[in-house]
Parts: C-alpha cells; sequence; structure tokens
C-alpha cells in the first residue's frame, strides 16, 4: 500500500473522534454546537459511503452534491445562530436558499452526476470563509471572548477557515484532475484527506471545550 492509498483510506477515521465528541456532550451542547455534531454525524454517513463506492470502483461522484448541500446548509444555520445582532445574520437565510438552486441547477445544466461539482463546491468555499471572517469581526469588535482557546466557536471557525481556504483551488480544479490527470488524482485527494484531517481534528476540540466554557 502506497502512503497516498494509505491517506485515503484513513479518511473515514477523520470523523471518529468528532463523532464521537459529539454524541458524547449532546445534551449539554448549545444549539449551534447541536448543529454542528449532526452535520459531523452526516458527513461521516456520506464519508463511510464514498469510501465504500471508491474501494469497490464504483463512481461515488453522485454523493458529492448532495452533500455539499447538507454541509453549506448545516455550516450556515451554525452562524445563523451563532452570529447575533451581525447584520449577515440576516443574509445567510437568503443564501441557503440560492445556494440550494445553484446546487440543483448544477446537477440539472452543468455538472450532472457523474462530474466533480467544482462550481458548487468552489462557492460553498468562499461563502463559508466569509461566514469564518465575520465571527472573528464579531469577537474583535466585541471583545468579548477572554481567552481565545476556551471559546469553541473560535476553534470551529478556525476549522472552517484553515479547510475551505486549503480546499479552495482543489476545489476549482477538481473535475479537471480527476478526468484528465490520472497521475495527479491520488496527490490530490491525498492533500485533501489531510485538510480534512486537520478539519474535523480541530471541530472535536470545538465540541470538547464546550464542556469546559
Amino acid at each position: 500500500m502506497t502512503f497516498t492509498t494509505f491517506l485515503l483510506a484513513s479518511s473515514p477515521l477523520a470523523l471518529v473522534l468528532p463523532v464521537f465528541t459529539g454524541v458524547r456532550y449532546f445534551k449539554q451542547l448549545p444549539k449551534p454546537y447541536k448543529v454542528i455534531s449532526i452535520h459531523v454525524w452526516g458527513a461521516a454517513i456520506a464519508e463511510v459511503t464514498c469510501y465504500i463506492l471508491w474501494w469497490y470502483n464504483k463512481n461515488n461522484l453522485f454523493m458529492f452534491p448532495f452533500f455539499t448541500l447538507w454541509e453549506f446548509e448545516m455550516i450556515s444555520l451554525f452562524y445563523v445562530l451563532l452570529l447575533k445582532n451581525i447584520a449577515i445574520r440576516h443574509i445567510i437565510p437568503f443564501l441557503m436558499v440560492l445556494f440550494a438552486l445553484l446546487t440543483f441547477a448544477d446537477i440539472r445544466f452543468v455538472n450532472g452526476l457523474t462530474h466533480f461539482n467544482s462550481y458548487s463546491r468552489s462557492i460553498e468555499g468562499i461563502i463559508v470563509i466569509g461566514y469564518a471572517i465575520a465571527y472573528f469581526y464579531k469577537i474583535l469588535s466585541e471583545l468579548e471572548v477572554i481567552r481565545l482557546e476556551r471559546d469553541p466557536a473560535f476553534w470551529i471557525s478556525v476549522a472552517f477557515l484553515v479547510y475551505f481556504s486549503g480546499s479552495l483551488f482543489l476545489f476549482i480544479f477538481g473535475d479537471y484532475v480527476i478526468h484528465h490527470s490520472y497521475n495527479t488524482y491520488g496527490v490530490y485527494w491525498g492533500m485533501h484527506t489531510i485538510i480534512m484531517w486537520i478539519l474535523y481534528t480541530m471541530i472535536a476540540i470545538g465540541l470538547w471545550s464546550t464542556s469546559k466554557a
């Protein structure tokens, strides 16, 4: 087994810690973090399903648009609950509806279910980066958070910022790599797996820190 293959095979394991943490503390989690826990559980189901299909050399690209929509809606709901007294909070529900329409338009008219959903994935990444920046603006302007390392939303927002910033160009060129550059396919998804491990590890820390906040 090559290192790249090992990385790809390890991708479902990245969700073990946040899934366990979400289950362990779910009853005491505030509403925004309950949303994140539910999102992680959905992501775990999708990741395991994609892995099984990949292992048996079956096309799993049809799952990506639906997972992207699920991920965007859950992250958006998280920030609706988190970003109180900020104007962007009132824009997010509109973005949720618009993104759902764009996703189905992408399926129907552009990429279908046999190509990587580069457009919707890239748009999702840009918007979520905007959400994270809005949260950082909130904590810098209000100065209510004394110790950032104990703030669950800080960990989760940094996780989203790192993941979507690091993956944005992978999303943009994803369909080209999958269909036209087989030699870099493994490297592409290997890089994505590393970034995904960072994402879910930081989310797990964020969920765990709610019990210490």
